[in-house]
């Protein structure tokens, strides 16, 4: 038992506090897989989790467009625009991998290159 509190929900309409459920990411638990699925999803459904207009103001207030995006270099798994036509990409990991900082790296700049080397109606297509 932790002597210190966990993560809580704070609702300020009616000041009620309720503590957040741990979520099973261990590979017995769950496999790791899955455990980055669920993060694509959520971050697709909820762009706003990620503080890109902290990180660099020019890609706020992100739309999501796809998951999934079929490119030469493999499927990139979130892909956003924002407001003005600049294009995210995503690559989810999770943090325990210790293999998972110098492959994002590596697929992140891997997709960046097929993305450029797509025409528009090419890349159109592969998000519809």
């Amino acid at each position: 038992m932790s002597r210190h509190l966990g993560p809580v929900i704070f609702q300020r309409h009616d000041g009620s506090v309720k503590p957040l459920a741990r979520m099973a990411l261990s590979p017995k638990e769950k496999p790791d897989r899955l455990a980055e699925a669920e993060i694509q999803h959520l971050i697709h459904a909820q762009p706003g989790l990620i503080p890109m207009g902290e990180i660099e103001p020019a890609f706020a207030d992100m739309v999501s467009v796809c998951m999934e995006l079929p490119l030469q270099a493999g499927f990139l798994d979130n892909l956003w625009m924002t407001p003005y036509g600049g294009i995210v990409i995503g690559e989810c990991k999770l943090f325990r991998n210790p293999q998972a900082r110098r492959e994002v790296v590596a697929q992140a700049l891997d997709y960046a290159r097929s993305l450029q080397a797509m025409s528009y109606e090419d890349f159109q297509s592969a998000i519809a």
